[in-house]
């Protein structure tokens, strides 16, 4: 079965003490492989939750036993979460696939094969970027310039850097982009010009994994107890309603 990544966007006011103690209970749950919270390094209440599950229906089987247990319900972050947003969607779920980053982002694993079959591709695109640099604090200027750049570029939905609130020397890149020729423009500029920089070494991490990931982006919306795609035109029966 294929792996599932969640990327849960909250905004949580105040001590994160909660975000905190949502992880690590859920890294308990069986199927968890990873649950990691990030705060963003230019507002303290923007958070991202990572997850990995073993599959859809390890997530699905979790989810479940959260709606059914009332005091688990009540007191479930993601719930809260869910009836103060309404339809605006704060989650995405992807089966997880890491890349190689280079002049062609390339499926991990696959970089020596040929393709012969090139997909159309419409809509935004979204990438999760994990790194472990080290460095703690004295990266943050290189992470605002970092962000300060990207946000000046044509067709940047998202560009975030967060930094882990529980590990020190783990951070998140967050990028949401128009649609993937509005990435591919950005992504040639920042080789030609080498304003990407060079990566600061990975050190090693105390959970979860680094990678880049790169994903067609799957907004969901929470409906009948249901994490539904936030468009309608791809609802169907299952636990999580993958778009086709």
């Amino acid at each position: 079965m294929t792996k599932i990544r969640a990327l849960h966007q909250l905004r949580v006011d105040g001590d994160p003490e909660e975000v905190i103690q949502y992880v690590q209970k859920v890294r308990t749950e069986p199927g968890c492989l990873e649950s990691e919270a990030h705060r963003s390094i230019n507002d303290p209440a923007d958070i991202a939750i990572v997850q990995v599950w073993e599959d859809q229906f390890a997530y699905g089987d979790f989810w479940g036993r959260v709606n059914s247990d009332p005091d688990k319900a009540t007191n479930d972050l993601l719930i809260r979460e869910t009836a103060t947003r309404g339809n605006t969607p704060f989650t995405d779920f992807y089966s997880l696939q890491y890349f190689t980053p280079g002049p062609v982002w390339t499926p991990a694993g696959h970089e020596s094969e040929r393709q012969a079959i090139f997909w159309p591709g419409t809509g935004a695109v979204r990438i999760i970027i994990q790194v472990s640099p080290g460095g703690g604090d004295a990266l943050l200027p290189m992470f605002r310039e970092d962000q300060e750049s990207a946000l000046r570029e044509p067709g940047v939905l998202e560009y975030q850097w967060y930094r882990s609130l529980e590990f020190e020397n783990q951070s998140l890149l967050l990028e949401l982009w128009e649609d993937a020729g509005i990435y591919n423009a950005h992504h040639v500029l920042r080789r030609k010009t080498s304003s990407q920089g060079s990566a600061p070494a990975m050190g090693p991490r105390e959970h979860g994994s680094n990678g880049f990931e790169f994903y067609r982006a799957q907004p969901f919306v929470h409906q009948y107890n249901r994490w539904m795609p936030a468009d309608v035109h791809h609802w169907a029966d299952e636990s999580i309603i993958y778009p086709n």
